[in-house]
């Protein structure tokens, strides 16, 4: 077999780990806030409501209000985006081009 030696093929490599080091801290984070979501125990605290309004006081800061529906919906995202990372072999893939330990949480 020849090896790959193009100059583009290893940038665009390159790049390829970037992007596994940030999906690689993606999912860790994505799996500690379906552990606190769940096992924590939040989920208790923030209805699945649509009127039910987070009051965090963060509108003056230009950011949105969230409801406890908004807040539900994107967790069933975040489970559903974590599926495919987490199917049998999936890490392996995942953790291969990854240059260094998980870093950030």
């Amino acid at each position: 077999m020849t090896d790959i030696t193009d100059p583009r093929a290893i940038t665009f490599t390159n790049e390829l780990r970037a992007v596994a080091n940030t999906l690689r801290l993606l999912e860790a984070q994505a799996k500690s806030m379906a552990f606190q979501w769940t096992d924590g125990g939040v989920s208790l605290l923030i209805a699945n409501d649509p009127e039910a309004n987070l009051m965090d006081n963060r509108e003056g800061e230009g950011i949105s209000r969230l409801t406890g529906a908004d807040i539900a919906s994107w967790m069933g995202i975040v489970g559903a985006a974590r599926v495919p990372l987490n199917a049998v072999g999936a890490q392996a893939i995942l953790d291969k081009p990854c240059v260094g330990p998980v870093k950030g949480i």
